[in-house]
């Protein structure tokens, strides 16, 4: 499980400079009715942040929306370094992201109506074209589709994007988690 909560000045640093841009940003983008997210389906009528307190692991902005009357919230994890490699996912946003999608430290996340994203500083070209490409070809497809293309060397994806896939796999000991809900967890 994820660690105590601790106060942004403890952990601060550049990053806060950062997440309070990302907040303005946010802030700024909703008070003119606009869209903060590219492809965020429904206009953002409240901002909360800091909300490891009611049960959010992605927990530096929450934005809230409604469409016909059903909450809908993108939880937000905002990172100045990204930590991304060709193989690999940063640890201090692979476990939360599996916990928070898996509900193992509270059920704040709604699947169905919920989405997490994350939020990182300048990252290598190559990298973020390929981590875009896998999350992209994700959404195309039914998860189990998605999963039984990735998975043959083919030219469905690159070796990159496909290093990207098996690095997010669900780290969490004892977890169930599927290469399905993987799929699942990237749309």
């Amino acid at each position: 499980m994820s660690a105590q909560i601790a106060s942004p000045v403890a952990t601060g640093g550049y990053g806060t400079d950062f997440e309070r841009d990302v907040v303005a940003w946010a802030a700024m983008h909703m008070l003119r009715d606009r869209p903060v997210l590219t492809g965020e389906r429904h206009l953002t009528n409240q901002l909360n942040v800091q909300t490891h307190v009611d049960g959010w692991l992605f927990d530096d902005v929450v934005l809230e929306s409604a469409n016909q009357g059903q909450p809908s919230r993108i939880a937000v994890s905002v990172k100045s370094n990204p930590g991304f490699t060709a193989g690999r996912w940063p640890a201090d946003v692979l476990a939360p992201l599996w916990e928070q999608y898996l509900n193992l430290a509270s059920r704040s996340f709604d699947a169905e109506n919920d989405y997490l994203c994350l939020i990182v500083g300048d990252m290598d070209d190559g990298i973020y074209r390929s981590l875009r490409s896998l999350i992209e070809l994700a959404r195309e497809c039914d998860p189990k589709v998605f999963v039984s293309r990735i998975s043959k060397e083919s030219a469905f994806c690159t070796n990159q994007v496909r290093s990207l896939w098996r690095a997010s796999s669900c780290p969490l000991t004892g977890s169930t988690a599927t290469s399905v809900d993987q799929a699942r967890m990237l749309s």
